[in-house]
């Protein structure tokens, strides 16, 4: 997707914090502003960095991402935002149930309260 407003590497990785409501983020600085963004929640820098990349996009947030693949990154000029798998995934659970119970009126559907299991200093 395209952002709003165009924005530094930093201030994505803030947006996203506060969006996700994260403990914290990782992220790698990029020359220029980022106007294209990829998103995966999960592990998403394994499989769609490079994808990501190709398709024109400045950066990709998603919840997990190696040290190696933080390093590549920078050296490819380009953003990679860790949310942590956990916030990633925390985010969606209340709009799929809403669907899968619209989709399936039949089949209860409970959410999962959890917490974050790492903490943050």
């Amino acid at each position: 997707g395209r952002l709003r407003r165009p924005m530094t590497a930093g201030e994505l990785a803030a947006f996203v914090k506060e969006k996700l409501g994260a403990g914290g983020v990782r992220y790698t600085e990029r020359d220029g502003i980022i106007e294209k963004v990829a998103v995966c929640g999960g592990a998403g820098a394994d499989d769609f960095m490079e994808p990501a990349l190709a398709a024109g996009a400045d950066a990709l947030v998603t919840g997990e991402a190696k040290h190696h693949q933080l390093l590549a990154a920078r050296e490819m000029n380009f953003s990679l935002v860790d949310g942590s798998h956990f916030s990633t995934e925390q985010i969606v659970k209340k709009e799929l149930a809403a669907r899968l119970r619209t989709a399936f009126p039949e089949l209860p559907v409970y959410v999962l309260l959890e917490e974050e299991p790492a903490r943050y200093l």
